[in-house]
């Protein structure tokens, strides 16, 4: 049976793979036409050289940002799409960009104007669809592919999303030199890469039905729902703070224990970034009773050392309301917000969540689900519903527990036309296992609002 159920599973994951990669070489080549029809527009108004630095600069800048520039819109649009329609956004404007290109062809087919220019607005919009597109693959089509291959597990799949984004530049800067010796004709340069967009959109459509329908059946397979719900000590060392911040510090020697090197440096890394001063006798076990090696040593000292300084500086602060006014420090002041672990300034840590800086607030919430004092719950949950803050007062709410259910059930009926805070409010709901928990999420299948409804 076990060996059916094996089957199962690798009938389905074997093929997951092949459909990906198969979406990722048809993506190249949706940029290398879309490349030719920048290039087409930009060298009827600019000279060729500098069409061609444009985009690469353009492109590059894009993927700098990345994060900056992609983080509200993703989750504007996530929770108001279907799985199906989201992960075709990135598709659905390539087919609109070439419906709008050869609408612009055909009012110029009417004067046989073809071969001639298009003018400055026909040029510019040649021009949009490369850094446009560009954008929809960083915002929306990224972390969709992102979430296939955490399911999907293939090693080499996530090397190729990690320079996904640097790799279709470099291509296109290739396609811009090739460019060059295509034989300089609208058709050649602008009719066929529309075609070829078209067809290539279509089957990517085609390709994303059928990744979804194996991925639903690979998770329905009994061999992996037997692994669906993993312990806390599964993590991966590279991200335990990321994914369950609250088992950090108590498991830390184990996690070390179980560790390689690298997990080792990440660990050592992420208490000194998130100045855990609250680890320090921890560390001091694992040098004295633990670690073997000299050099291995040396980096715990280090540590030690690095959170011990920040811990008395913490003691040092008379005003700790001032300081939090006037510091510029984010080292200490996280060493601060850590500090409250233990104590109960409550008037303090809400001042810590009310900060103006980001870099203030989302430590903040952390330390603040520690503590389940009723206004500090009520702050967290307004948090909810801001994109900067929202994943890290989930982790909050879901700490403090049961007791945050019904402030969630009270704040759902005024929030609800927030679809970020409805996302959140069920994610927290549905870990919780409360019946309660689960009684608001049944009742909002009947909602009147159907995007509440598909979240639900």
């Amino acid at each position: 049976m076990n060996r059916n159920h094996h089957t199962y599973s690798n009938l389905y994951k074997s093929k997951l793979p092949v459909l990906l990669t198969l979406e990722n070489i048809l993506n190249i080549f949706v940029f290398s036409s879309l490349t030719s029809i920048f290039l087409y527009g930009g060298y009827l108004i600019l000279p060729a050289d500098i069409s061609y630095t444009f985009v690469i600069i353009a492109l590059s800048l894009l993927a700098l940002f990345k994060d900056k520039i992609t983080f509200s819109p993703y989750w504007y649009f996530r929770p108001k799409t279907s799985q199906s329609l989201f992960s075709n956004l990135f598709n659905i404007f390539n087919l609109i960009f070439s419906g709008i290109c050869i609408s612009l062809i055909l009012i110029n087919l009417q004067d046989q104007n073809i071969t001639l220019s298009f003018g400055l607005f026909g040029s510019i919009i040649f021009m949009i669809g490369l850094p446009i597109s560009f954008y929809f693959l960083l915002a929306f089509k990224r972390p969709d592919s992102k979430s296939k291959i955490d399911i999907i597990g293939s090693n080499s799949l996530k090397t190729y999303h990690t320079y996904e984004v640097y790799i279709h530049i470099v291509l296109i800067a290739i396609f811009g030199i090739i460019y060059d010796f295509i034989p300089p004709s609208a058709t050649n340069l602008l009719m066929i890469p529309l075609g070829a967009i078209i067809v290539l959109s279509i089957l990517n459509f085609l390709l994303n039905s059928l990744l979804h329908r194996n991925i639903l059946k690979l998770l329905k397979s009994p061999d992996v729902q037997d692994q669906i719900n993993y312990p806390d000590d599964k993590f991966e060392h590279t991200n335990i703070y990321e994914l369950a911040p609250y088992t950090l510090i108590p498991k830390l020697r184990l996690y070390y224990e179980s560790a390689n090197d690298s997990g080792r440096n990440y660990l050592l890394f992420t208490l000194k970034n998130i100045s855990a001063i609250d680890s320090i006798n921890i560390l001091e076990d694992i040098k004295d009773n633990l670690v073997t090696q000299e050099s291995e040593k040396i980096q715990l000292s280090e540590t030690i050392l690095y959170l011990t300084d920040i811990r008395n500086q913490v003691n040092k602060i008379n005003n700790p309301y001032e300081f939090i006014e006037q510091a510029s420090d984010f080292s200490l002041i996280k060493g601060l917000i850590r500090s409250q672990i233990n104590r109960t300034d409550k008037n303090l840590l809400l001042k810590l969540l009310n900060d103006n800086r980001i870099e203030v607030r989302r430590p903040a919430c952390i330390v603040a689900g520690y503590h389940d004092d009723i206004n500090v719950i009520s702050i967290l949950i307004e948090l909810l519903e801001n994109p900067e803050t929202s994943l890290w007062a989930q982790f909050a709410l879901e700490n403090i527990g049961k007791k945050s259910v019904k402030y969630l059930e009270i704040e759902f009926s005024k929030r609800k036309g927030n679809l970020l805070f409805v996302e959140a409010c069920f994610e927290i709901l549905i870990k919780l296992s409360d019946k309660e928990a689960q009684q608001l999420i049944f009742k909002s299948l009947n909602e009147t609002n159907i995007d509440i409804r598909k979240i639900a």
